[in-house]
């Protein structure tokens, strides 16, 4: 499910300042999930919650941040090795 959070990752890991380092923790999904609460109350079905957390990227808690940029690491690690890319 981390295909939906593609873009997110992309834009919170642009964001960031610092080395990431890949510890086990929430996925991003459950991390997130309060902020999409939060943030993004009137989401209909269809509609995906990594675009209004793109659109209030400023408001996004620490720990929806942090679980993103731990998927994002272990996601690039998996790339360099021998792991195919995701296409998106």
């Amino acid at each position: 499910m981390l295909n939906c959070y593609a873009p997110l990752i992309a834009a919170l890991a642009l964001a960031a300042a610092g080395t990431v380092r890949a510890q086990q923790g929430p996925s991003p999904r459950e991390a997130c999930q309060p902020d999409v609460k939060r943030l993004c109350p009137n989401l209909q079905p269809g509609q995906r919650p990594r675009d209004c957390l793109l659109q209030h990227r400023d408001q996004v808690s620490d720990a929806c941040k942090a679980a993103v940029m731990r998927a994002r690491a272990a996601h690039q690690a998996g790339k360099g090795q021998g792991g195919t890319p995701n296409p998106g």
